[in-house]
């Protein structure tokens, strides 16, 4: 916890070191598969508008084969990337995902030459911001108290 108060505050966390898969073409379209924690699949798009709003019959085949999240982005900037993640188990996109985020931090670093720190901003529109030292990948976001849980009382 970097910042702490009622509603909730600011976390930080490694994510360790990502193993990289293999760099892939598939339908004429330049993927990388890698693991954050989970195995990513990684595309890039050239337009923001590009990102899906809702699961393709591309993301789902491609899910399934490789059994593997998937993720279009699109570097605005230097500092800025927007994503979509399609998640295994949810067989949809989600509004965030952390280590998705990982997954396209590093590869835009690794093969779009942006800075070691960028914010990233998934479909909830809630930016994490995320870093690499020593190889390590870092995030920092705001977290909110949502409930509390409490032991049920024993019956009988």
């Amino acid at each position: 916890m970097l910042d702490c108060n009622a509603q909730g505050g600011v976390v930080r966390s490694n994510l360790g070191t990502p193993q990289w898969l293999e760099d892939l073409a598939l339908e004429g379209e330049i993927w990388h598969w890698l693991d954050t924690g989970v195995p990513h699949l990684v595309h890039f798009v050239q337009e923001p508008s590009q990102i899906p709003t809702h699961k393709t019959p591309q993301m789902q085949a491609l899910r399934a084969r490789f059994n593997a999240n998937v993720n279009i982005a699109c570097i605005v900037d230097l500092h800025t990337i927007r994503l979509a993640t399609y998640e295994r188990g949810v067989e949809d996109i989600t509004l965030a995902c952390g280590t998705g985020m990982a997954a396209v931090f590093v590869c835009a670093h690794r093969y779009h030459n942006t800075p070691p720190q960028a914010t990233l901003i998934p479909p909830s529109a809630q930016s994490l911001d995320l870093c690499l030292q020593e190889n390590e990948v870092y995030f920092k976001g705001e977290v909110h108290f949502v409930g509390a849980v409490s032991n049920p009382p024993r019956i009988g």
